[in-house]
């Protein structure tokens, strides 16, 4: 397989070789496969000749078994000695850093190598491995060096609003630190870039990052922007009664129920257009960057429905003070004899009718609701009376019909018949029994019967009862010529002769018969009165 090969202990996997290939290398510190290939690791174990076998499979000429003996001997030192410092920071350091080792005579590679130098601009960033390579006393030996270039970045230029939290400053490597104006904070904290309207314009924020014995820094630019001069309102509760428009801040575009403009003045908030509830109410200043836009809530409600009782009408000459009520409790009267209490306090002499108003206030709502108060007016309307059978009867014992038929309230009327005796009723009937001259009172109820008035009727007469004569002298000359047999009520009248002869008869009897052409003589009548009393005599006609 050739000439023995010497190998350092500190070499690196050496890669085994034979012809033909397919073959198989066995053998100490023999690694890998047909398909990947063999190496030869050195190790201090494997110190002195090692022999190894490469085996190939096959007939005739293809075939076979090779040897190589491979001796491994110990490694000369190998080192970095230059630089010794290994961290770099890009803006504070040379362009170029020098690369030395022992023993002298390799080569250097890795990120950011040319020929003995080592450049940390030309890598950025970051942990780079240089790796110094040499062939020595037929030993090919490796050693690395780890070199970090510290490097300062931070993120693009940014615009901030005024009107804007602060914004948070990242940087990296993690842990430098930021200044400029408007910075604020520290490493434990973190930094962070008000933005203020002192502060309008470009300003120069700087990253700077400490490494071992250098710093590394980097800029971006704040662009501060001066933004709208608005702040959202806190609106009050309103009541969907009002009709007054409330001016809204200027400096923003308002839409919502209720919302109406642009106008000259700017936007107008109406309650009454809104309608009722929780409103929300949208604005935003424009469509810049630092322009703002959100919401606000605005509450409308409805005024409560206020209830009082029916209008009172008190009795004349009533002075009895009473409160007043309404619905909701809790407003207050005013009007005419209206103490602050609510109580109505009715003065002497009090007539007519007063208006009073109930008023209730819930937040910004104020229902108004009015009765009235005033004295009822006593019937003074007639009643009458009049005989029960005709307008003419007056003796005794006359029925009489007394009357009230415009008092609708039942139960309102009380009469006094001026003989001692009382009745109630609408309409009543009451005999007197004895002659007299009565006068009778009413006494009404009105106002639902709360109150009550007393009138006088005119005088009933009442006669004495009328005797029925027993002779008339028709002769002529006006003296007794006619029967006058009723008090003036027409009565059903018959007249018979003494053998029971029906001689005359009228139903309605007018005292207007004079005998007629009888012959005089005795003669019997029979009277049937209105009331159906049956009164039987005699009559004498003599002329």
């Amino acid at each position: 397989m050739g000439e023995p090969v010497t190998v350092c202990v500190a070499s690196a996997p050496q890669t085994l070789t034979g012809s033909p290939i397919g073959g198989v290398w066995t053998g100490p510190g023999v690694s890998g496969s047909v398909a990947t290939g063999f190496v030869f690791t050195p190790t201090p174990a494997l110190l002195g000749v090692q022999t190894l076998t490469y085996t190939v499979t096959g007939a005739g000429p293809c075939g076979g078994v090779s040897t190589l003996q491979l001796t491994v001997v110990p490694s000369p030192p190998v080192a970095f000695t230059a630089p010794i410092q290994t961290s770099f920071c890009l803006n504070s350091t040379a362009s170029s850093v020098v690369l030395a080792a022992t023993p002298a005579g390799g080569t250097f590679s890795g990120p950011g190598v040319a020929g003995n130098f080592f450049y940390p601009y030309s890598v950025g960033p970051g942990t780079h491995v240089v790796t110094y390579s040499v062939n020595t006393g037929g030993c090919l030996l490796q050693t690395t060096q780890t070199l970090t270039v510290i490097g300062a970045t931070v993120g693009p230029d940014f615009t901030a609003c005024t009107n804007r939290p602060p914004v948070p400053l990242v940087g990296s490597p993690a842990g430098g630190v930021w200044t400029g104006p408007g910075v604020s904070g520290s490493v434990a904290t973190g930094f962070i870039f008000t933005p203020t309207a002192a502060l309008l314009g470009s300003q120069l924020l700087t990253y700077t990052v400490l490494g071992a014995g250098c710093s590394s820094s980097t800029s971006l630019r704040a662009i501060v922007v001066l933004a709208p001069a608005f702040t959202s309102p806190t609106l009050p509760t309103y009541c969907n009664t009002s009709s007054a428009p409330v001016a809204l801040p200027s400096g923003a575009i308002w839409t919502g129920r209720g919302v109406q403009g642009p106008f000259a003045s700017g936007y107008q908030f109406t309650p009454s257009l809104a309608g009722t509830g929780l409103i929300t109410l949208n604005y935003f200043t424009g469509y810049g960057p630092c322009d703002v836009s959100g919401t606000i809530t605005v509450i409308v409600a409805s005024p409560p429905t206020v209830t009082l009782p029916p209008d009172t009408l008190l009795c004349p000459g009533s002075t009895l003070p009473f409160r007043l009520r309404g619905t909701p409790a809790g407003g207050t009267w005013t009007g005419p004899h209206v103490t602050s209490a609510g109580v109505f306090m009715p003065p002497a002499g009090f007539t007519g009718q007063v208006t009073l108003t109930y008023t209730l206030t819930t937040g910004p709502c104020v229902s108004m609701a009015t009765c009235r108060v005033g004295v009822a007016e006593p019937p003074t309307y007639p009643a009458r009376w009049e005989p029960e059978l005709c307008a003419e009867a007056r003796q005794a014992p006359l029925a009489v019909r007394f009357s009230d038929l415009l008092n609708n309230f039942i139960g309102g009327t009380r009469w006094d018949f001026g003989d001692g005796t009382q009745g109630t009723g609408n309409t009543t009937t009451h005999v007197y029994t004895q002659p007299g001259r009565y006068t009778p009172r009413i006494t009404r109820l009105y106002n639902n019967g709360l109150c009550s008035v007393q009138l006088d009727l005119p005088v009933v007469e009442v006669t004495t009862p009328y005797d029925i004569p027993n002779i008339i002298t028709p002769n002529g000359d006006d003296k007794n010529e006619l029967f006058k047999a009723t008090n003036g009520c027409p009565a059903h009248l018959q007249v018979f002769s003494r053998w029971g002869n029906k001689v005359f008869e009228s139903a309605s009897y007018q005292n207007d018969w004079n005998g007629g052409q009888l012959p005089n003589g005795v003669y019997y009548y029979l009277l049937r009165q209105q009331d159906g009393t049956a009164i039987k005599g005699w009559l004498e006609i003599s002329r």
